[in-house]
């Protein structure tokens, strides 16, 4: 530990809890003066308070890498010592160690972990935090039995685990039945509980501030071009085979027993116009609208209002115009663009927006909401007595956000690449420049009772396709009839098995493990 009390680490991690004071003043100030009234000033603090806290991530990250960097200029191959970093600093490291380790074929990672002597009250905080890394990439990991401060870690074999059950299963075109490959996803949802579940109250809340500081750092979205591919690479017409009649690719809402699809799909687009209190007349945008479902809705019910739609598909707006056209619909517009890069400023103004199910493929919420803030208008313009609103649909745990990592297994590496799972109250962290008004708990069996009914629909019109796999992918390109009927037949699967795999997800602890958030957001005034 003698690095730990070297002159310039000491400088460096004081100047960054300096800094991290002055950010939590800022702060606090910034809500004193909106409590107050003056939005100006408040924005202002906050602005600074965020200049604090980039400061402060810099002086740490700057004495992470020297302290680590001199703890092991003498270590041996296969081993790094973490004395000196911080929890997530640790396993950050730790990560980067392991994909060095496995690229030059290092059977075992030794990592020097420490015993918990200097940590508060003697209590181990490294140790237990890389422990849990390791469940996550499915890694074996024991003490050193001469050294309880230093962990082995196998490199050998590993990263497949239990998470490569559903693989199996696709790579095996469904034969499979639904009654092994049931148990065998509930198993893995237990496991993921397992893995984001919390020893204390004060570790589940500094694991989510750690949480919301790490999307600070990132883009507004991540891999959105595989993501797109993941859900989008099927012809329309196979979709169109497995969703209810409005093409909802969302969680519906079952207030009974005997609610159909059909019914499920409207009462939940029902609830967004009153949770969002549209009116007729109101401009409207849909961002990320999907096949159209809620897009066109809306036309339909408010023929006064412009319906406005952002998708990154462009099989998706061929889709949504050509059905506005067959509904004689003349108040809907659709653009093609990636939320990162498209921006409506300057050229068109809101009085409602509304997200269903795309906020899980973004990571950076403060930029993305402040960026959306922009295309609302102010709220003294706004049609109806209650200002600019955003309202937006999430699926959600109820309490842990997590990423989808690509070694997470099928689920991340099929369908959520780049993705993120929500905590209910992750929202309520970034009100910067749009005010969270309101915000609802679905219970999860809506979504499960959405993804059982899916998988009826598809397995119904599962005839459709026979002898026409090749149709199923229509738009990939390369390959024979015959390579491309292969691959529609992997896709049919696959999507099947997604379907079982939401469904059990969402029903898991009769609903309350995951499950559905609505917000509604006001723009600042």
């Amino acid at each position: 530990m003698a690095n730990a009390q070297n002159p310039h680490y000491l400088q460096l991690r004081n100047a960054a809890i300096r800094e991290g004071d002055l950010m939590g003043k800022a702060f606090d100030e910034s809500k004193r003066a909106y409590n107050g009234g003056d939005g100006a000033r408040a924005k202002e603090l906050s602005n600074e308070g965020h200049e604090h806290q980039r400061e402060k991530e810099r002086l740490n990250d700057e004495a992470a890498l020297w302290i680590y960097t001199e703890n092991n200029k003498r270590q041996p191959e296969g081993t790094i010592d973490l004395h000196g970093l911080y929890v997530q600093e640790s396993i950050e490291y730790t990560e980067k160690a392991i994909e060095s380790a496995r690229s030059h074929s290092v059977p075992t990672l030794r990592v020097i972990v420490g015993k918990g002597n200097h940590s508060a009250n003697h209590v181990a905080k490294i140790k237990p935090a890389i422990e849990s890394l390791m469940q996550r990439q499915n890694l074996s990991a024991h003490l050193d039995p001469k050294n309880s401060g230093v962990l082995v870690i196998s490199l050998q074999g590993g990263g497949g685990g239990s998470r490569d059950v559903v693989g199996d299963m696709e790579r095996n075109n469904g034969y499979i039945p639904d009654v092994l490959v049931r148990p065998a996803i509930r198993v893995l949802c237990h496991q993921r509980l397992k893995e984001i579940a919390s020893e204390s109250v004060e570790e589940r809340v500094e694991g989510k501030w750690r949480y919301i500081r790490d999307l600070e750092k990132r883009d507004v979205a991540e891999e959105q071009g595989k993501a797109n591919e993941q859900h989008y690479e099927v012809s329309t017409p196979f979709i169109v085979s497995c969703l209810g009649p409005q093409l909802k690719y969302s969680c519906c809402l079952y207030p009974s027993p005997s609610t159909t699809l059909a019914e499920a799909e409207v009462l939940m687009m029902e609830s967004y116009c009153l949770k969002a209190k549209l009116e007729d007349g109101m401009k409207v945008l849909d961002l990320g609208c999907g096949w159209g479902s809620l897009t066109l809705f809306l036309a339909e019910k408010y023929p006064n209002s412009q319906i406005t739609s952002l998708s990154n598909s462009s099989t998706q707006k061929t889709h949504i115009d050509s059905q506005a056209a067959l509904r004689g619909l003349r108040n809907v517009e659709v653009f093609t663009g990636d939320v990162m890069e498209f921006d409506f400023k300057g050229t068109r103004e809101f009085d409602r927006i509304l997200s269903i199910e795309m906020f899980e493929h973004m990571k950076n919420y403060e930029s993305l909401l402040g960026k959306i803030s922009t295309w609302l208008k102010p709220n003294d313009k706004a049609k109806g007595k209650d200002g600019s609103l955003l309202f937006v649909h999430i699926f959600c745990h109820k309490d842990t956000p997590y990423h989808f990592e690509q070694n997470d297994g099928w689920m991340s590496q099929n369908f959520f690449s780049g993705g993120t799972m929500p905590s209910f109250d992750l929202f309520t962290y970034f009100q910067r420049d749009l005010t969270l008004q309101r915000s609802w708990w679905i219970n999860g069996k809506h979504y499960a009772r959405t993804s059982e009914d899916w998988l009826k629909v598809q397995d119904g019109n599962s005839e459709i396709w026979k002898g026409k796999e090749d149709k199923l992918v229509e738009g990939k390109d390369g390959g024979t009839v015959e390579e491309r009927r292969r691959e529609g037949r992997k896709s049919f699967f696959k999507f099947r098995i997604f379907f079982i795999a939401v469904a059990e997800f969402f029903a898991l602890n009769d609903g309350e493990s995951w499950g559905v958030g609505h917000y509604l957001f006001r723009k600042r005034d």
